[in-house]
């Protein structure tokens, strides 16, 4: 039954996206509200100049009523569109002053009626009643729920007015009431269907919205925030030379055994919590997770301090140990990772026509990937320029020389 009543008065079936709708849809519909209620003030001053011009003396007393009660709350309506503290309650306020205006209008032409001019039981009545429902449903852009009530006691008061004007027999009555009530559902057909296009238009914004938003939290996740900045604009390639960095390379020991040891699905679940608590770490050190090569996991820590961009890394690769030990011992498996960590200048960018991937090269990448192989189990070895910028904090650390394939022997030093 509530989801009847729902679809009848077009609401959404999510409570919190129906007050968005209406947040949003009284924001838009001020500006057409606005212009409704303009034109709706010139049409009464024109009804009132043709009927005194054609009627001078039949429409004194319906003019006065005009002047002094209708059009007063057409300008009231319209005063209100803009202030800005009444906008929550605006088509509430609207729908009682238009309720209080079209009986003052109805009151008018039944004042005409009376005094010889055509009024309320003639065609210019039935014309006055259509323009009013139709400034309800179509013209001020007022939600439909709320225009549906107020068309039925707008229809109701211009009935009561009708039965009481005298001129009408009871047949004619009824069937007068039959066409007013004729062109009321006509109305309110034309009002459904458009606000149903509104709401349909909004909820597939919302939906492209929340698509575009997931989106671009995932570029996020792959990619640095400044570089989904520069392809909205750009295609790639997209060079960004730093000119220093610290990269740092992780591997999980004895990998190759636990691919032996344990279940697709249990080696998959293993890396996820790993993994997802490296991620973790270096979203607290605001480092850039670069990529993940099968166990090894890249990232960089880009700073124009070399200082800090080395402390950041080698306290992001200690949670690392400390994440890897903790998972390690829950799971009852041997884990333990080899770390390696160089400083140094690099190109970070974005290449591919299809699948863009974001990436660093350089030198220190080859030194940093190098490094972490020559590290032994449970390690962080770190080259001798990145020991350099964090010396002077944390002193002395043991070094050894190791020989890095395909660079030669390097002095690092083990933290």
């Amino acid at each position: 039954m509530g989801n009847l009543i729902n679809r009848l008065l077009l609401r959404f079936a999510d409570d919190r996206l129906e007050k968005e709708f209406a947040r949003d849809y009284v924001e838009r519909f001020v500006p057409q509200l606005q212009v409704a209620l303009g034109l709706t003030f010139i049409v009464l001053i024109s009804d009132i100049a043709v009927d005194r011009y054609l009627y001078a003396t039949e429409s004194l007393r319906a003019n006065y009523v005009r002047g002094f009660v209708v059009l007063p709350c057409i300008a009231l309506a319209l005063a209100l569109t803009f202030v800005r503290f009444v906008r929550a309650y605006l088509e509430l306020l609207f729908s009682v002053i238009i309720l209080i205006g079209s009986a003052g209008l109805f009151w008018a032409l039944l004042l005409l009626d009376r005094d010889g001019g055509l009024g309320l039981t003639s065609g210019a009545g039935i014309i006055n009643y259509v323009f009013v429902i139709l400034l309800l449903f179509l013209i001020s852009g007022v939600r439909f729920e709320i225009a549906l009530w107020t068309g039925v006691l707008v229809t109701g008061v211009f009935l009561w007015f009708a039965a009481h004007d005298g001129a009408l027999q009871d047949t004619e009555f009824y069937a007068y009431s039959y066409h007013i009530a004729s062109m009321f559902l006509l109305s309110a057909f034309l009002g459904y269907w458009r606000e149903w296009f509104v709401r349909l238009v909004y909820q597939f914004n919302v939906k492209l919205d929340h698509e575009r938003a997931r989106t671009e939290s995932m570029l996020h996740e792959l990619i640095p925030e400044r570089i989904v900045t520069a392809l909205k604009t750009r295609t790639p390639p997209i060079a960004e030379p730093i000119g220093e960095a610290t990269v740092i390379f992780a591997d999980i020991h004895g990998f190759t055994g636990l691919t032996n040891q344990l279940g697709p699905e249990h080696l998959l679940e293993v890396l996820d919590k790993l993994f997802g608590a490296f991620d973790s770490a270096t979203d607290a050190h605001k480092i850039d997770k670069v990529k993940i090569i099968g166990d090894c996991y890249m990232a960089v820590s880009p700073s124009t301090s070399g200082k800090d961009a080395a402390f950041r890394a080698i306290e992001c690769g200690m949670l690392w140990q400390d994440s890897t030990k903790a998972i390690g011992d829950a799971l009852d498996i041997p884990l333990e990772l080899r770390i390696g960590v160089h400083t140094g200048s690099i190109i970070g960018g974005v290449i591919g026509s299809r699948r863009w991937a974001y990436d660093y090269w350089g030198n220190t990448v080859n030194i940093a990937s190098r490094i972490q192989t020559a590290a032994d189990p449970g390690e962080m070895l770190l080259s001798k320029i990145t020991y350099n910028r964090i010396r002077p904090d944390i002193g002395d650390l043991p070094s050894r020389e190791v020989d890095l394939r395909g660079i030669g022997k390097m002095t690092c030093y083990s933290y």
